[in-house]
């Protein structure tokens, strides 16, 4: 889990505004060149706002997700992913937009079982959990789980209107 908090039992650290990084969208558009939001060109100012109606003021979790490995490589591989590639690993990759990732905060616990089945039902529980106002202002009230959490389990990815924000897989795709 990903959280603007070190205590993993508060819920009282959570950002009220987008804390949107310029220089990410910059960076975005450089990879993917002909990034689209609505079938309209992307703007930086564009982007800030459709991932504002996504951002949930005053919560702490960010991002929920599992590893598959250890949790020291799985980080290493998520801070070697540029915003806009899809390797090493490019989940959760929302906080790269964001000037606050440098401060935020890795919570783990081990899992036995169905890992998969147990991060469903972690988003699910987010989802639960939060106040029937807040998600029906979200640009997507349907698939509704932390900011960072772009594909919702069970429900699929979560409606945003982006295009052409990562590379295109496939031999003809550029090397970054």
């Amino acid at each position: 889990m990903v959280s603007t908090t070190s205590d993993i039992h508060s819920t009282a650290s959570g950002i009220p505004q987008l804390p949107f990084d310029n220089q990410a969208y910059e960076d975005l558009v450089k990879i993917c060149g002909d990034f689209s939001i609505d079938a309209q060109a992307a703007t930086a100012l564009a982007f800030e706002a459709r991932l504002q109606q996504f951002w949930l003021a005053d919560e702490p979790v960010l991002y929920i997700g599992l590893a598959g490995t250890s949790l020291s490589k799985r980080i290493q591989q998520y801070h070697s992913t540029l915003i806009g590639a899809r390797s090493p690993h490019s989940g959760g990759w929302w906080l790269k937009a964001l000037r606050a990732l440098p401060s935020l905060f890795v919570h783990y616990a081990p899992a036995d079982g169905d890992v998969h089945a147990i991060e469903a039902k972690m988003i699910r529980g987010f989802a639960d959990r939060l106040p029937g106002e807040l998600k029906t202002g979200l640009y997507d009230p349907y698939r509704v789980a932390p900011f960072a959490n772009v594909h919702v389990p069970g429900l699929g990815d979560k409606h945003h209107g982006f295009r052409n924000h990562k590379l295109r897989k496939g031999p003809n795709s550029p090397a970054i």
